[in-house]
């Protein structure tokens, strides 16, 4: 008996997605994967540091 309005809840969240676009990304936290590595090796750097005082 559940399964009739779980399907049709189902099929409800299927319909209403296809007429939701999603957001164009605008955020300036979008970096480069170039500028993401220099952050990373700061970081590392930055740990390897403290770890050795």
């Amino acid at each position: 008996m559940l399964a009739i309005p779980v399907w049709i809840l189902f099929e409800a969240g299927l319909y209403v997605s296809k007429m939701i676009k999603p957001r164009e990304s605008e955020d300036p936290s979008d970096i480069s994967d170039d500028e993401l590595e220099a952050e990373l090796e700061r970081a590392a750097a930055e740990i390897d540091d403290d770890s050795s005082h």
